[in-house]
């Protein structure tokens, strides 16, 4: 991100100020959030996404990380390669814990990347969670139920089958 605080932005320092050693892999490089009236950058091109994700295998990252977290992800083909990525590591790594943050979209402009990336992170990603965080837009989306009460969110998360 080159203006603003989000996603990689905003989550790499205070991990590392917390003294976690992180190793931060983008899905894309924009120029702003995808609230201002224009957004310049792109996601990461699958070959080039797939060849970082290879050097985190060379450094045996899947076999000793302790948490992997992902977030927004721009494209089809880097949605596939980022399940393929959890699955290899949690089958390597039984300690590993996975966290998902669905970012799709929110409130009032409704989502914000192709439905079918929403439905990687729906179909894939969510399942293998152990925490996810997703806003109340993108929980109702993901489980087809309105959340208007404390009880609507509830019966969304028991929905999720995450903790």
């Amino acid at each position: 991100m080159v203006f603003g605080h989000v996603g990689n932005s905003a989550a790499l320092f205070p991990m590392q100020a917390a003294g976690l050693e992180v190793a931060a892999i983008p899905t894309v490089v924009f120029s702003n959030t995808p609230d201002y009236p224009t957004l310049r950058g792109r996601a990461l091109p699958p070959e080039f996404f797939s060849d970082l994700l290879q050097g985190a295998r060379e450094r045996g990252l899947p076999e000793r990380a302790d948490y992997i977290l992902t977030g927004y992800i721009g494209s089809l083909d880097v949605a596939e390669m980022v399940a393929d990525f959890v699955a290899e590591a949690k089958a390597a790594n039984p300690t590993l814990r996975y966290i998902c943050d669905p970012v799709m979209g929110d409130t009032g402009p409704g989502l914000y990347v192709p439905e079918a990336i929403a439905g990687v992170m729906r179909d894939r990603l969510l399942p293998m969670a152990d925490i996810a965080t997703p806003n109340p837009f993108e929980l109702a989306w993901l489980t087809g139920q309105q959340i208007r009460t404390l009880a609507d969110l509830q019966a969304a998360r028991e929905a999720l089958h995450i903790a």
